[in-house]
């Protein structure tokens, strides 16, 4: 929690043994699972977006399912492919327009902050989506 939303710099990094650590705790004992394809260290800012599109993602798999967070040179990719697939018009809707949703609750946080921390790290988040998939690429 403290990496998704807490404050960054723009010199610092997050180590890839940190990253792989905090997202196998968060696994572990639930339905979902994250791949980090991912080498090396990381900017700050990047993770803490990356982490945060994840948690967007989750919320579109109510049943569990596996997450994949990959960097190509400087972009990012967030996505998953799921049969059940859940997305909820009224938060990824805003979301695909750079937008805040309205009226989130407390467990919809991340949706609002995606934007403006994404901003942040000089970045633009693009949500693309299929009837089994949704990518938050950045």
């Amino acid at each position: 929690m403290r990496l998704a939303f807490g404050a960054a710099s723009r010199e610092q990094v997050c180590s890839r043994t940190e990253i792989l650590s905090i997202l196998d705790a968060v696994a572990q004992g639930g339905r979902l699972r994250y791949g980090w394809h991912v080498s090396g260290d990381v900017a700050r800012l990047d993770a803490r977006v990356a982490l945060l599109a994840a948690m967007c993602v989750e919320s579109a798999l109510p049943m569990g399912g596996e997450i994949d967070l990959r960097k190509s040179g400087a972009d990012w990719e967030v996505q998953t492919q799921n049969n059940r697939l859940t997305l909820d018009p009224n938060l990824w809707g805003p979301l695909g327009r750079n937008a805040c949703p309205d009226d989130l609750s407390a467990a919809q946080v991340h949706f609002g902050l995606l934007g403006p921390m994404a901003e942040e790290a000089g970045r633009t988040p693009q949500v693309s989506h299929g009837a089994d998939w949704v990518k938050i690429a950045f």
